[in-house]
């Protein structure tokens, strides 16, 4: 009888959730995407990993969480700038093949890589490079090494669970194109999976309930 209780609590909190941010979802599948904005936060965290640090709920709004330190190495300065114009061009073409509307695609890749494609996430530990060059010895020293998660380009694709779609080449992991069309594919497989693309993003990220809801709305209204 608990057990049922339980069940309705956790079925009702999710329902008003959903009808409080349920039209930002539909107005983000209806309008063409927004212009390139790149965030300067950190990334998410991973699925299995401590929850991220900072997130607040007050008067039910989210509140933005703490950034973080990005890992540099001094064989690879990062130079900070706006994403350039192909890269959402890439992403629009990823979605049309798939059928992913384009501003969820989109809003997906800034909360994951705020639109830098030379980005990594290793263990829990976001990285940022200056080249494609230098994104590519990393993620291959890291598999080397038998790192358990890692996260991959401008979607921040799982090397662990999805490596055999690149057909297990990192080369090809990397490469802008291919990751937006890989994370565009899986998205659609969530879709059909959980009959929704509010299901379908928060499958991509997943993580717990709290982790899933707060993900899903960062994407819809942005992660500003």
């Amino acid at each position: 009888m608990l057990d049922m209780v339980d069940i309705r609590n956790k079925r009702w909190k999710r329902a008003v959730l959903m009808v409080l941010w349920l039209p930002s979802l539909v107005w983000a599948v209806g309008l063409p995407a927004r212009g390139e904005i790149v965030s300067r936060r950190g990334l998410p965290p991973r699925r299995g990993l401590p929850p991220r640090r900072g997130l607040l709920l007050s008067r039910g709004v989210f509140a933005p969480s703490a950034g973080v330190v990005w890992r540099v190495s001094r064989s690879s300065p990062l130079v900070l700038r706006k994403p350039e114009v192909h890269y959402h061009a890439w992403a629009r073409i990823a979605a049309m093949e798939t059928g992913v509307p384009e501003r969820i695609l989109w809003g997906i890749v800034q909360v994951e890589s705020g639109g830098w494609p030379w980005t990594l996430n290793v263990d829990g530990r976001p990285e940022r490079f200056s080249s494609r060059a230098a994104m590519l010895r990393a993620a291959r020293t890291a598999v080397a090494r038998g790192t358990k998660y890692l996260d991959i380009g401008i979607a921040q694709v799982d090397w662990r669970w999805n490596g055999a779609r690149f057909g297990w080449s990192l080369a090809r992991a990397v490469d802008p194109v291919e990751n937006l069309r890989v994370a565009a594919k899986l998205l659609a497989k969530m879709r059909h999976r959980s009959g929704s693309w509010l299901g379908a993003i928060e499958d991509y990220h997943g993580g717990t309930n709290w982790e899933r809801v707060n993900y899903a709305q960062r994407v819809v209204l942005g992660d500003e």
